[in-house]
């Protein structure tokens, strides 16, 4: 998924967002190598595979790709994509209520972050972007209230035992 921001920053020259994802990126890949060599090793062979493979299959794909001709595309991908990886979550903790190794700041932070990405999509004027946003953020607002809500019936139910 952050290759996917780096290519919507370079798309729309948001310099910030190709930045800071990278750095991003490039801690995930240290926290990767870190945790096991042979997944960061995998990882990379898949990805030059891809890059490769794509380079030879398709010369055009790669600089056509980085046009805001394919914005909506790339935006659409990314978004579905970051909504996959919410959706397990969401639905694990609905049906456990289970939130202690959820983090309340990050939570805050989470949906503070996803209110500046749709505001930022919505003046980009990028469609697939401000409706994904727009997902992420509810997804990110539910567990945040599943947080609060939770936690506040456990605490009631340890007080009144």
């Amino acid at each position: 998924m952050g290759s996917f921001t780096v290519l919507i920053g370079i798309q729309y020259m948001i310099y910030a967002m190709i930045i800071l994802n990278a750095i991003g990126l490039v801690a995930n890949f240290a926290i990767m190598f870190l945790l096991s060599r042979r997944v960061f090793s995998a990882f990379l062979l898949a990805t030059t595979a891809l890059a490769v493979g794509s380079l030879l299959v398709a010369p055009w794909f790669i600089p056509r790709l980085l046009t805001p001709h394919w914005a909506e595309e790339v935006a659409f991908i990314y978004g579905l994509l970051a909504a996959a990886t919410f959706l397990p979550q969401i639905l694990l903790t609905r049906r456990t209520r289970i939130v202690s190794s959820l983090s309340l700041p990050y939570l805050v932070l989470l949906s503070g972050g996803m209110i500046l990405w749709t505001v930022n999509s919505i003046l980009l004027g990028n469609y697939s972007l401000t409706f994904w946003n727009g997902i992420l953020l509810l997804m990110s607002l539910e567990l945040l209230r599943l947080k609060i809500t939770c936690e506040a019936k456990q605490r009631r139910t340890a007080q009144s035992a």
